[in-house]
């Protein structure tokens, strides 16, 4: 059995989880559309950061930040790359919820929900005063292989 999550946040709760499209871009979505928002948190050895596989894509192409606006998540072929090593800090003793943080972008700056023209959409966004659409909540899903 693989254990995989669905990244749901305080903001906007279970209804709406990242999501990696096709074409390799990363936004939200509704849960139950596809493996792209099943995903598999891989330790990087010698670290204590993760790698971020989907379901879909496996383990060719991880979560990453658009090397053109860093701002921006994509999926890319796999490397050993600061913007595929990512942190995981617990963000309230008390409760399990997360922020999510890169090699690239420093300690400081978040995967965000970020409104795009109404559209729900993630990016890489210092906290917030709202810091609810920086808190993930890690949703297990056990696949049989």
């Amino acid at each position: 059995m693989i254990t995989y999550f669905c990244f749901a946040n305080r903001f906007k709760g279970p209804d709406a989880v990242i999501h990696a499209h096709d074409d390799l871009a990363i936004g939200m979505t509704r849960p139950g559309a596809g493996q792209g928002q099943l995903w598999q948190a891989v330790p990087i050895p010698g670290t204590t950061k993760y790698r971020f596989y989907t379901l879909r894509h496996g383990s060719r192409y991880s979560l990453d930040v658009n090397p053109g606006d860093p701002t921006k998540l994509c999926l890319a072929p796999t490397a050993n790359k600061p913007g595929q090593s990512w942190t995981i800090t617990r963000a309230w003793a008390e409760e399990v919820v997360f922020n999510l943080s890169n090699d690239v972008t420093g300690p400081g700056i978040f995967i965000t929900v970020y409104s795009n023209g109404g559209m729900l959409d993630v990016r890489m966004l210092p906290y917030s005063d709202d810091n609810r659409k920086e808190e993930w909540f890690m949703m297990v899903n056990d696949i049989q292989p």
